[in-house]
This record gives structure tokens, sequence and C-alpha cells, in this order.
């Protein structure tokens, strides 16, 4: 079983996950402050090629469909608005933490489950109408809901590795079978690395409780990302695992199975064509 103790301890000493990669930090904390201009952050950006590379691709994919081609770091900044650029920040910034030289096949898996994860979370705010949630905040926590499946990859490999042949053969789900198999499961390792990466006790809190019944929207919207991503392969967990919470979370966000159906259908096509872009 592992130790809480020492699971923080190695956290805390490790580079990649002591703290939140720098660039990603210094955006979250440019757009927080209300009067950082548009030249600022493009100064800052435009410093990291690659960056900025990454996200003129993300800019002019489908998933925000621009009328004209985005040319410019300039041009992404207004025309995504600072919030998307914050998203799309993280996301490539963690992107470059999904990668391990013994797992490459299973962290790939974590990445397109995370990465279709904040795309469903996002969408399904968009596309509902009436859901008083912030889009690019769920971008986010989709995004970094099964962070600690990283973190515990990555500490305790041939363990891990373990859990992860349990969910691929249909017997369990990661939550159950960390706690059978581990003493601790990914949510909780999630939100206490990203209470040290000084995210929102919001969002915290919204990792940590993301597979116990939903009793709110944010938890809600979790269990619908969940199952859409289950049934249409991008997730390790057989969908009988993910669907025992799908009519509460439905109802929660006042969400009738016609409306989600148009609702996925969008999402699935945007996910497919923009596959190599997200590197799912």
């Amino acid at each position: 079983m592992i130790s809480l103790d020492e699971l923080t301890v190695r956290i805390e000493k490790d580079d990649d996950f002591a703290t939140m990669p720098h660039i990603a930090a210094k955006v979250m904390k440019m757009v927080e402050d209300p009067d950082v201009s548009v030249a600022e952050l493009e100064k800052y950006i435009s410093i990291d090629q690659v960056l900025t590379a990454e996200i003129l691709k993300l800019a002019n994919s489908p998933l925000y469909a621009p009328r004209m081609p985005i040319t410019s770091l300039k041009h992404a900044i207004n025309y995504l608005g600072l919030a998307n650029i914050r998203s799309l920040t993280l996301m490539v910034a963690i992107r470059s933490l999904y990668s391990s030289a013994e797992s490459k096949e299973v962290m790939a898996a974590f990445w397109k489950h995370s990465a279709a994860s904040a795309v469903v979370s996002r969408n399904i705010v968009m596309g509902v109408g009436g859901v008083e949630l912030n889009a690019e905040e769920m971008f986010t926590v989709g995004l970094l809901h099964d962070f600690g499946k990283v973190v515990l990859l990555k500490f305790y490999p041939d363990e891990y590795l373990k859990v992860v042949e349990e969910v691929k053969s249909g017997r369990r789900d990661f939550y159950s079978a960390e706690k059978e198999l581990l003493g601790v499961h990914h949510a909780y390792v999630g939100a206490l690395i990203l209470s040290k990466w000084g995210f929102h006790v919001d969002v915290v809190n919204a990792v940590g409780s993301h597979h116990e019944e939903p009793d709110n929207p944010v938890s809600a919207l979790m269990v619908l990302a969940n199952v859409f991503c289950s049934t249409w392969d991008y997730s390790l967990v057989d969908p009988k695992y993910e669907v025992k919470f799908f009519d509460r979370a439905l109802e929660i966000l006042s969400i009738d199975e016609d409306k989600w159906r148009e609702v996925t259908e969008g999402i699935k096509q945007q996910l497919e064509e923009s596959s190599e872009i997200l590197g799912v």
C-alpha cells in the first residue's frame, strides 16, 4: 500500500510536480490581472516559440472554428479572449508531463482521455444552455480531473500498471482498483497536486470528488464527460462503471436525453476533426 506521507514528500521533491509548469502559472496569473493588456500577454507568450505555434494550431482548429485563418499570436488572443488563451496554455504545458519511457502507451491513453474530457466539458456547458458554469473553468477541470493517475504512474509504475491491467480487463474501474491495490485513489492525488499548484478551491474540490455521486453542476458535468469518453473510446474504463450516476447528472443539469444526443453528436465530430492537433 502507498504511504500518503511518502507520496507527499516525493511530490514536493519532484521538479515536474512540485509546482505548476512555470509558463502556465505565469499566464494564469497575468490573465487574472484586470489591468493586463493583450500586448503584455503576447510579448510573454511569444518568448516560447513552441507554445506560440501550438496555440496558433489550436486556434485554427475546429475547436474554435475561425472564419478566417489566424496568423498571429495577437490575432489569436483577440479572437479567442484571455480565458481561452489561459486554457490552451495550460493544455500545452500539461501535455509535456504525460510522458514516460516505460509506459508510453498508457500515458498516451491518459492524455487522450484528459484532452477529450476538457473539450467535452467545455462544449456541454456551451451547448446545453441554462447551465450556470464557466465553460473555460470546466475545460480546466476536465483537463486535470485525472491528473492524479499521471503522478501515481510516474512514482509507482509497477504497482500502477497492475491497476491499469485490472481496468483494461473490464474487471474494475480505476477508482475501485486503486483503493484496493494501492490504498489511495487518483482523485485524491489530483486534488493534492492542484492544491499545491494554487488552483481555486472549487477546482480542487471538483477534482477530488469527481467519482462520488454528483450533488452539484460541476460534479454532474464530470460524470457526463466520463460517460461520453468511455462510450466513444476516449477512456480505458468500461462504460458500465461510468453510467451509474448518468441519470442523476442529467437531472442536475436539466438535460433531457434528446438534448444529450444532440450535443454529443457535435462533440464527437469536433473531436474527430481535431484529433491530430489534440493528440488523441
